[in-house]
């Protein structure tokens, strides 16, 4: 189906970060950790079971992934609390992020904001 919705990004944010933004359609999905995208699924090990990096993301937090130590993300997040995790714990490699950095992922799935606090 040429229809289909596979990826959606919402690149008409006030914070756009071009270089982190794929494009991408129904025929040929990127995957992509920019903002206004939808956090794609990783394979990641948790207790010994396989589970996805999309278990972590749920309506009722924001979700910060980050590498390195903690700081408080400087972003509006209405009321919502902020559950941080280390990618590096997760054993997560392929999110292009480097020491201090963070993505900031919505209740609904969406990539709010990604750079270091």
């Amino acid at each position: 189906r040429d229809d289909l919705v596979t990826g959606v990004q919402t690149c008409a944010l006030p914070i756009c970060d071009a270089k982190h933004t794929a494009e991408s359609n129904v025929k040929d999905y990127t995957p992509s950790f920019g903002p206004g995208a939808r956090l794609p699924h990783l394979a990641i090990e948790r207790g010994g079971e396989s589970a996805s990096l999309l278990d972590f993301v749920n309506y009722h937090n924001f979700l910060c992934l980050k590498t390195g130590e903690s700081q408080d993300v400087d972003f509006p997040t209405f009321g919502y609390p902020v559950v941080e995790l280390d990618i590096a714990e997760l054993g997560v490699t392929s999110i292009d992020l480097t020491e201090g950095d963070y993505l900031l992922v919505r209740p609904d799935g969406h990539i709010a904001a990604r750079g270091k606090p």
